[in-house]
């Protein structure tokens, strides 16, 4: 069961505290297995569905940079853990341009929502949204274009 939430979510940590919930909940709600399946496939539908939960819950609050990384359309997910990697984010990082920087680095590093950004820098939440978009991709351009050469 580790090793299945590990492999969903990538983070040590969350994968331990996801697997200890998912026996609790099995044990919790044995009495509901009818039977129609596996066990094993019973366990993995508890531990998707409280993966799932997990993320839909940060989802709302905040955004990581594991969250930007996995959604970007570039493979950076794929080495996020190796150092060389983070290094070439945080590069990437320095090159953007103000108010890009400022505002990817308070909703990522900082993980404040888009109305807390827009309060402090004194502008609207769309703004911090359309903001947060275009150093998005500003970012994932620049990582683009070193991985080119």
């Amino acid at each position: 069961m580790y090793r299945y939430l590990l492999r969903l979510c990538g983070n040590k940590p969350l994968a331990e505290e996801l697997t200890q919930e998912t026996f609790l909940r099995a044990i919790e709600k044995a009495d509901t297995f009818k039977g129609d399946c596996s066990v094993n496939t019973w366990l993995c539908a508890i531990a998707r569905n409280l993966f799932y939960s997990h993320r839909k819950k940060r989802d709302n609050n905040h955004t990581s940079l594991t969250d930007f990384t996995a959604s970007s359309p570039c493979r950076v997910e794929d080495g996020i853990e190796d150092r060389e990697q983070l290094m070439r984010i945080h590069k990437a990082m320095r090159t953007l341009p103000e108010p890009y920087k400022e505002v990817f680095s308070l909703r990522i590093l900082g993980e404040l929502t888009f109305k807390e950004i827009g309060q402090l820098l004194n502008q609207s939440e769309t703004w911090a949204r359309v903001t947060y978009f275009r150093a998005k991709t500003k970012l994932v351009d620049i990582l683009r274009k070193d991985e080119a050469v």
